[in-house]
């Protein structure tokens, strides 16, 4: 997945630069706002790189979402498939 990767990178650059991620930024495995904003102060080009590419594969994933759940809740059998435990949406 994309966003590990770049996780990743950013990882590798803070710990290059000298940064002590783990008692700055929380580590979830996800980039929460607070996490990306704490990363912004950096003002480090190739995190500043990084967070683009993740908050615009965010954003994507946001917009398919919505699309995915309209089209669900017009769907009847998708209707009858949400109220199955573990599947809903």
């Amino acid at each position: 997945m994309l966003p590990s990767w770049y996780g990743v990178q950013i990882n590798s650059i803070t710990v290059m630069k000298g940064i002590d991620d783990a008692s700055d930024v929380e580590r979830t495995g996800t980039f929460t706002k607070r996490h990306m904003d704490k990363l912004e102060e950096y003002a480090d080009y190739r995190i500043n790189g990084c967070l683009r590419v993740i908050k615009s594969l965010n954003d994507e994933v946001n917009t398919v979402s919505k699309k995915i759940l309209l089209l669900a809740q017009q769907d009847e059998i998708a209707k009858l498939l949400m109220t199955v435990p573990g599947i809903g949406y």
